[in-house]
């Protein structure tokens, strides 16, 4: 008998050891950010959501090109998934992103994606040239 509550003691630590690292593996973000004290001009900002078995996959912009390169990208996980977003076309200094969330068996998907552009630069090649005397 008192081997019997011992396994069962030894099971019930073995068990929450196990979740604990689970849960602490499973909080996923993606941050791309060359210089995260500028990202640059925030262009796009969607919260995205899906049930158990159904993946997320996001293009930004929908359609066509940015204006301006990306020059960071942050998908923050907002609950505890499995899941790990990748990019899967363009980034960062491409004029487009496409991110890919895989299904989580386990838990929906929850997260926020911040895409960054690069401002554009104001050049100093345009100057007026004057004529003295005129």
């Amino acid at each position: 008998m008192l081997k019997f509550v011992l396994a069962i003691c030894l099971f019930g630590i073995l068990a929450e050891s196990i979740q604990g690292l689970y849960l602490q593996n499973y909080h996923r973000s993606l941050s791309i950010c060359p210089d995260e004290r500028n990202p640059g001009k925030l262009v796009a900002q969607e919260h995205v959501t899906k049930v158990l078995w159904n993946g997320i996959r996001v293009r930004i912009p929908e359609e066509g090109l940015l204006e301006n390169t990306i020059s960071c990208v942050l998908v923050t996980d907002q609950g505890s998934s499995g899941s790990t977003p990748v990019i899967t076309q363009g980034g960062v200094g491409s004029n487009y992103v496409e991110i890919l969330i895989a299904a989580d068996l386990i838990s929906g998907l929850n997260y926020n994606i911040e895409v960054y552009v690069n401002e554009p630069t104001t050049s100093s090649a345009a100057t007026t040239l004057s004529t003295p005397g005129k």
